[in-house]
C-alpha cells in the first residue's frame, strides 16, 4: 500500500506534465491515423482507362456527334448502396450518315446508351426525327434509371461536394469512326432538381475516351493487326452534377450539438473540488454522448469509406479533450481527498487555479481547432 501511495504521490505532484504528455501523446496518434498510408497508389492492373479527349485530336473521317441532357429529378439518392435514380431528356444532332457501318439498327438515339446505369430504366417510345438546316438531324428520348455513384470524396464532409455522374456513351461504334462531344450550352436540369440537404451548383459535361488495354480474348499471335488499338477505343461523355451541402443544415444538425457538450465538459473543470462526483461523472456522461452523436451522423456516409473524414477529425480532437478533464479531474479528486484535513484548503485552492489555467486552454482550442483543422485539409 505504501509502494503504491508512493507512485500516486508522484503522479499528484507531476500532474499537469501528465496531461500536458497525454496530450502530446494524443496528437501524435491522431496525425499518424490521419495521414500515414493515406492515398496510396494501388498498382492493380486496371483493364480500362479513362482519358480527356480533344476533339482536335480525332480522325477527321470520324462522324462528330453532339449530345446533351435535361435533367427533370433526381430522387432516392442513397450513399449507402452508392446509387441515385434520375429521369430527364437525352438528346443527340449530326450531320451526316450515322449508320455508315452497317453496325447500328433501330432509331439512331438507340445508338447511346447510360454506361453507368445499374438496370436499363424506362424510356420513350417516341422517336421523333427532326430533319434540320445544312443537313442536320435531331433526335431526343424521355428516360428514368437508377445510376452508379462513382467514387465521392467525403473527406471534407459535413462540407463536401459531391459529383453525380450520368455517362453517356456507346459500344456501338468506335472512337475512329464515332466521336461524341457534350454541348454545355444546351443542357438545362428543372428547378425542382435537387437532393436534401444539398444545394445544386451546375452541370458540366466532359468529353472522355475508353481506352481497353487487352485484347478481350483475341489471339493475332504475332501478326497483331495495325489498328487493333482502335477497335478498343471509344468516346464517351459524362455529365457531372455537382451539389454542395447546405452550411446552416451542417451547422444546426452536427456542430452546435458537439460544441454544446465540449463546453459543458470544460465548463465541469469550474465544478468545486469538494463536489467531486458531479466533476467526474461530468466528462464521463459526455464520452458517451459524443460516441452517441458520431455513430448518428456515421450513417450519414457509405460503409465503404476507409478514410478519416473532416468530421472524423474533429470528433477524435473532442475525445481527446474531454479525455483529459476527466483524468484531470479523476486526478484532482483523488489528490484532495488523500491530502490531510489541515491541507485540504490550500490543495483545493491550488486545484481551482490550475483547472481554471486548464479550461482558458481548452476553450481556445475548442474555438480554434475546427479552422486549423480545415486548413490542412
Amino acid at each position: 500500500m505504501n509502494h503504491i501511495a508512493k507512485q500516486l504521490g508522484i503522479i499528484w505532484r507531476h500532474q499537469h506534465r501528465f496531461i500536458v504528455g497525454f496530450f502530446c501523446l494524443s496528437l501524435t496518434i491522431f496525425f499518424v491515423a490521419t495521414y500515414v498510408n493515406q492515398g496510396q497508389p494501388q498498382d492493380l492492373h486496371f483493364n480500362e482507362r479513362v482519358e480527356s479527349l480533344d476533339p482536335q485530336d480525332v480522325s477527321k473521317d470520324a462522324l462528330k456527334v453532339t449530345t446533351g441532357l435535361y435533367l427533370n429529378q433526381i430522387y432516392d439518392y442513397d450513399p449507402s448502396s452508392e446509387s441515385f435514380a434520375a429521369d430527364g431528356w437525352l438528346w443527340m444532332k449530326w450531320q451526316g450518315d450515322l449508320d455508315g457501318n452497317g453496325q447500328f439498327r433501330g432509331p439512331p438515339i438507340n445508338t447511346l446508351d447510360f454506361m453507368n446505369q445499374i438496370v436499363p430504366g424506362a424510356t420513350s417510345e417516341n422517336f421523333s426525327l427532326s430533319e434540320e438546316a445544312d443537313d442536320w438531324k435531331w433526335q431526343g428520348r424521355r428516360f428514368a434509371s437508377r445510376f452508379v455513384i462513382d467514387d465521392i470524396d467525403y473527406s471534407n464532409f459535413p462540407f463536401e461536394t459531391i459529383n453525380l455522374e450520368i455517362q453517356i456513351g456507346t459500344d456501338d461504334k468506335i472512337l475512329r469512326d464515332f466521336v461524341l462531344l457534350g454541348d454545355n450550352s444546351q443542357s438545362f436540369v428543372s428547378n425542382k432538381l435537387g437532393i436534401p440537404g444539398y444545394q445544386f451548383k451546375e452541370i458540366v459535361l466532359e468529353n472522355k475516351k475508353i481506352i481497353f488495354s487487352k485484347q478481350f480474348g483475341h489471339e493475332f499471335g504475332v501478326d497483331v493487326p495495325e489498328d487493333f488499338e482502335d477497335f478498343y477505343r471509344y468516346s464517351q461523355v459524362n455529365a457531372i452534377l455537382a451539389f454542395q451541402r447546405i452550411v446552416s443544415s451542417s451547422l444546426a444538425s452536427l456542430f452546435i450539438p458537439l460544441i454544446a457538450a465540449l463546453f459543458v465538459c470544460v465548463i465541469s473543470l469550474f465544478i468545486d473540488i469538494k463536489v467531486s462526483i458531479p466533476k467526474i461523472t461530468l466528462p464521463a456522461s459526455i464520452l458517451l454522448i459524443l460516441a452517441v452523436q458520431q455513430d448518428r451522423w456515421r450513417q450519414m456516409l457509405p460503409e465503404s469509406i476507409d478514410y478519416l473524414t473532416y468530421m472524423d477529425k474533429i470528433y477524435l480532437i473532442s475525445y481527446i479533450i474531454t479525455v483529459m478533464v476527466f483524468v484531470e479531474s479523476l486526478l484532482s479528486a483523488n489528490r484532495y481527498v488523500n491530502s490531510s484535513e489541515d491541507s485540504k484548503p490550500l490543495v483545493a485552492l491550488k486545484i481551482a487555479a490550475r483547472e481554471r489555467r486548464l479550461a482558458s486552454i481548452l476553450l481556445c482550442i475548442i474555438l480554434s481547432f475546427p479552422f486549423l483543422l480545415w486548413k490542412i485539409q
